[in-house]
């Protein structure tokens, strides 16, 4: 199927409403690759570098590690097995550059049916550990943001995602309405 172009730009905060910015990334070199789904760049400690999920296809997703300089030197992280769907929604940095929180809808066959749940995990790059914070089943979180201080974690939730949208990079979105939810971030 036909993809839009989707790289990665860069622009300072006050150019322009008229500046095109400057490209960072050329995704067309990795033909083979799912879509960009959602890019993030670092906080202060980390300044120089970004965290993007790539959408392989729906229900697989990567989250790799480049610096802005050359994102094409990318680090994908090890996110554990997906037994048979398991789709980032939501992605943001630790304040102090450490490591990253995001949301992950997994599904699974149990007991000789489909189960689903949604879990906020936060990996941290010193030890590459994946510890879930927070889980809930047969709902969906979605996206997510973390206070400046790091101690509490801002996420959506719904009961389902959005399946009208045909758009592929637009997926995963949740269905609204949805609710705001804060939780303290170590779970």
């Amino acid at each position: 199927a036909f993809q839009a172009d989707n790289n990665i730009w860069q622009m300072n905060g006050d150019a322009p409403v008229t500046t095109m910015g400057e490209r960072v990334l050329d995704y067309h070199q990795y033909l083979l690759e799912g879509r960009l789904f959602l890019v993030k760049a670092g906080p202060a400690a980390a300044a120089d570098q970004l965290l993007a999920v790539v959408r392989q296809k729906p229900g697989f997703s990567d989250i790799f590690l480049a610096p802005i300089a050359d994102p094409g030197q990318r680090q994908f992280f090890n996110l554990g097995s997906c037994p048979l769907y398991c789709d980032v929604a939501g992605l943001a940095w630790l304040p102090d550059g450490s490591g990253f929180v995001f949301s992950r809808f997994e599904k699974w066959i149990g007991a000789g049916e489909i189960e689903s749940k949604s879990v906020i995990y936060r990996y941290t790059f010193a030890d590459q550990l994946m510890t879930p914070l927070y889980e809930i089943a047969n709902q969906a979180i979605g996206r997510l943001d973390i206070s400046p201080d790091g101690s509490q974690i801002i996420y959506e939730q719904s009961g389902l995602f959005d399946e009208t949208t045909g758009n592929y990079w637009l997926e995963p979105l949740l269905s609204c309405p949805c609710q705001l939810w804060i939780m303290n971030s170590d779970g």
